[in-house]
């Protein structure tokens, strides 16, 4: 997509790169969350497991 105004098609160009880093960090940071969410729950069921052991104990 070309027009008659360099400076336009730079203008387009830096706003298509900056929506694309934009897009690639929401990634990032949703897959680190899920990975939070991940590492919180794995932490949480092991608490609970050996809560429930000592119980038995």
């Amino acid at each position: 997509m070309t027009s008659e105004d360099p400076k336009a098609d730079e203008g387009l160009t830096n706003s298509v790169k900056t929506y694309n880093t934009t897009q690639m960090a929401k990634t990032w940071r949703n897959e680190i969350s899920d990975t939070g969410q991940a590492n919180y729950l794995a932490a949480t069921n092991t608490t609970t497991q050996s809560q429930i052991q000592k119980q038995l104990e």
